[in-house]
């Protein structure tokens, strides 16, 4: 299962970072955005040069809050 979601991230990342399409929208209340995929929401940061994934977590009320 962590094998499958983990090449499934890579995938929708590098997609994102290419072309700038996926399900993404810009976070209210801190700065990055959210990506979906699945049950999973991936907190990422971009700049010019690169996509990061600053958090990935389970759909839930946990997964936006700032740690």
């Amino acid at each position: 299962m962590i094998l499958r979601l983990r090449g499934s991230v890579t995938e929708v990342l590098n997609n994102y970072a290419m072309t700038g399409q996926g399900d993404v929208e810009k976070l209210s209340g801190r700065e990055g955005y959210r990506l979906r995929i699945r049950a999973y929401r991936i907190i990422i940061g971009e700049d010019d040069a690169a996509v990061l994934a600053n958090q990935i977590g389970r759909r839930s009320t946990t997964t936006y809050r700032n740690n």
